[in-house]
């Protein structure tokens, strides 16, 4: 498990205690089928993804605003601010993802604030991707 969070782009470079605490808060692995919906624009958020294997369109508003692939966290801003998710994330390729609990994400950022800062660095390289793709 600590292998595979440590592929993961937002997790690259944290050190084994860091991933223990991310690895503390996975609540199981699914996939999702190619067609089938992560997660809704709108709907209440409670958790978070980390896709091991596939991929997915990412959309808002009626306008598709990215992807989603291996190695990338999705869902995880909405636990946040306690807003409804900004996106619906449908699979494009089967997804096979990492199932977060939002609660416990935030209680390893307490412990461990580095995890924070590297969430909020990839939630800032995502919404400048997406900034360019509607300007």
């Amino acid at each position: 498990m600590l292998e595979a969070l440590g592929r993961i782009g937002t997790f690259k470079g944290c050190d084994k205690r860091q991933l223990g605490l991310v690895a503390d808060a996975v609540q199981g692995r699914s996939t999702v089928k190619s067609g089938d919906v992560l997660c809704s624009e709108g709907e209440t958020a409670d958790g978070w993804w980390v896709v091991l294997s596939g991929s997915g369109q990412v959309d808002s508003a009626g306008h598709t605003v990215g992807t989603v692939s291996a190695n990338q966290a999705v869902g995880e801003l909405a636990i946040f601010d306690d807003q409804p998710r900004s996106a619906t994330v449908t699979a494009v390729d089967d997804l096979d993802v990492l199932e977060f609990s939002g609660g416990n994400l935030v209680e390893a950022i307490r412990s461990e604030p580095q995890l924070g800062i590297n969430l909020l660095s990839t939630a800032a390289e995502r919404l400048r991707a997406t900034n360019r793709l509607v300007s």
